[in-house]
Protein backbone atom coordinates (compact mmCIF):
# COMPACT_ATOMS: atom_id res chain seq x y z
CA UNK A 1 0.00 0.00 0.00
CA UNK A 2 1.30 3.43 -1.05
CA UNK A 3 2.11 5.56 1.94
CA UNK A 4 -0.75 8.08 1.18
CA UNK A 5 -3.42 5.51 0.46
CA UNK A 6 -2.86 4.92 4.49
CA UNK A 7 -4.85 8.45 4.88
CA UNK A 8 -7.77 8.80 2.06
CA UNK A 9 -8.36 5.18 2.12
CA UNK A 10 -9.94 4.54 5.48
CA UNK A 11 -11.40 8.13 5.14
CA UNK A 12 -13.49 7.65 2.30
CA UNK A 13 -14.11 3.89 3.75
CA UNK A 14 -15.61 5.93 6.93
CA UNK A 15 -17.89 7.88 4.34
CA UNK A 16 -19.50 5.38 2.63
CA UNK A 17 -19.92 2.78 5.36
CA UNK A 18 -21.36 5.81 7.89
CA UNK A 19 -23.55 6.95 4.82
CA UNK A 20 -24.84 3.71 4.54
CA UNK A 21 -25.19 2.85 7.84
CA UNK A 22 -26.89 6.00 8.67
CA UNK A 23 -29.37 5.71 6.40
CA UNK A 24 -30.48 1.99 6.51
CA UNK A 25 -31.11 2.44 10.51
CA UNK A 26 -32.49 6.22 10.13
CA UNK A 27 -35.17 4.34 7.73
CA UNK A 28 -35.54 1.51 10.10
CA UNK A 29 -36.09 3.63 13.46
CA UNK A 30 -37.88 6.36 12.26
CA UNK A 31 -39.29 5.19 8.96
CA UNK A 32 -39.76 7.69 5.98
CA UNK A 33 -41.03 10.74 6.38
CA UNK A 34 -41.30 14.42 5.99
CA UNK A 35 -38.19 14.73 8.23
CA UNK A 36 -35.92 12.01 6.77
CA UNK A 37 -33.48 13.59 5.08
CA UNK A 38 -32.99 16.22 7.95
CA UNK A 39 -32.35 13.46 10.41
CA UNK A 40 -30.65 10.90 8.39
CA UNK A 41 -28.03 13.97 7.61
CA UNK A 42 -27.67 14.55 11.20
CA UNK A 43 -27.31 10.82 12.12
CA UNK A 44 -24.63 10.40 9.34
CA UNK A 45 -22.62 13.54 10.50
CA UNK A 46 -22.76 11.89 13.90
CA UNK A 47 -21.86 8.30 12.69
CA UNK A 48 -18.83 9.72 10.46
CA UNK A 49 -17.82 11.32 13.82
CA UNK A 50 -17.09 8.12 15.02
CA UNK A 51 -16.89 5.84 12.48
CA UNK A 52 -13.37 7.66 11.12
CA UNK A 53 -11.61 7.32 14.46
CA UNK A 54 -12.67 3.33 14.49
CA UNK A 55 -11.45 3.26 10.85
CA UNK A 56 -8.23 4.65 11.42
CA UNK A 57 -7.83 2.57 14.48
CA UNK A 58 -8.98 -1.14 12.95
CA UNK A 59 -7.11 -0.47 9.52
CA UNK A 60 -3.46 -1.23 10.56
CA UNK A 61 -5.20 -4.18 12.51
CA UNK A 62 -7.35 -5.77 9.87
CA UNK A 63 -4.22 -5.03 7.17
CA UNK A 64 -1.65 -6.73 9.64
CA UNK A 65 -4.26 -9.98 9.68
CA UNK A 66 -4.59 -10.12 6.15
CA UNK A 67 -1.01 -9.90 5.88
CA UNK A 68 -1.26 -12.63 8.21
CA UNK A 69 -2.84 -15.01 6.05
CA UNK A 70 -1.21 -14.61 2.76
CA UNK A 71 1.67 -16.87 4.42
Amino acid sequence: MKKIEQYYVPFFMAIFMSCLMSFIFTLMHQGYDSAFWLKWLQSWGMAFIVALPCVLVVSPLVHSLSDYLKR
